[in-house]
Parts: C-alpha cells; sequence; structure tokens
C-alpha cells in the first residue's frame, strides 16, 4: 500500500506499507551453526514487511507519462524461519530501511493512472540479523492524480 500526498505539482509525500515473502529449498547437506551441526534438507522462509515514509519527485506531471523518482525511510520487521526435519529456527528483528524508488506514471484518463516502479529495499544489518536488501519490479493503479 502506497500513499502519496501532492503538496506541490512536483512533489509527493506519504507512507508505504508493504509484505514481501520469500521462500528456499535448500539441498540434502551439513548446515553448521555457532558450536552445532545438522545433516538434512532445509527449507528457509522470511517474511519482510516495510513501513516508510516517503517523498517522491515528479519530473513532468503535466505530461501523459511521467517519471519520477523517491526516497523512503523506516523500519522492517523481518521473520525469518528455518525449519529442518522436526526442527525449526525462528530469527524476528526489526531492521532500520532505506527504500530508492523510480517509475513512471501513465496518466489512462482524469484522475486516473497506471503505475510501473522498481523499488530497492535495503535493511540494514542488526546485532540478530544480516543486512537484508532486494529489488520489486511493481504495477499499480494510481488515481486523483
Amino acid at each position: 500500500f502506497d500513499y502519496r500526498n501532492m503538496i506541490t505539482p512536483n512533489i509527493g509525500v506519504g507512507v508505504e506499507f508493504g509484505w514481501n515473502a520469500f521462500y528456499e529449498d535448500m539441498d540434502y547437506a551439513t548446515y553448521t551453526r555457532e558450536t552445532g551441526s545438522i545433516t538434512g534438507r532445509q527449507y528457509r522462509y522470511c517474511s519482510a514487511v516495510p513501513m516508510l515514509a516517503s517523498a517522491d519527485y515528479y519530473f513532468n506531471p503535466d505530461a501523459k507519462l511521467v517519471p519520477f523518482a523517491g526516497l523512503g525511510i523506516g523500519t522492517q520487521f523481518t521473520s525469518n524461519e528455518v525449519d529442518m526435519g522436526v526442527w525449526a529456527l525462528t530469527e524476528d528483528t526489526w531492521h532500520f530501511l532505506l527504500k530508492p524508488e523510480a517509475g513512471l506514471v501513465f496518466k489512462a484518463g482524469p484522475g486516473v493512472g497506471v503505475m510501473f516502479t522498481a523499488k530497492y529495499y535495503n535493511a540494514f544489518e542488526t546485532q540478530e540479523v544480516k543486512s537484508r536488501s532486494y529489488l520489486t519490479a511493481n504495477v499499480g493503479l494510481a488515481w486523483g492524480f
């Protein structure tokens, strides 16, 4: 969910809330963590919930095709789970998060547009979990434009 309020014809400020889920099926192998090792097949799950304040600059707001770039700053809750046989290890943590974004708005009609964006989420390292980063491609509907 993204919301922007246009404070000038070129600048929009707002908030973003999201949920991104990742899954990885690992090979049968021996995995070592701290002082112990276990052999088997791992299933890894990661849920990332970004919450940001964002600002965007719209380069030509009167055109039919409007390019824009923005930056979000906030936090991300991350839940990591590793399943292996009957064992499950879970780590939950909060990260400081920065998100640059670039995109295009195609004005399809009065007050309605289609958005195409690319967002790079960079969640910084904590004491519990290493940094996490990922790139998303998004298509959405914009109104009030």
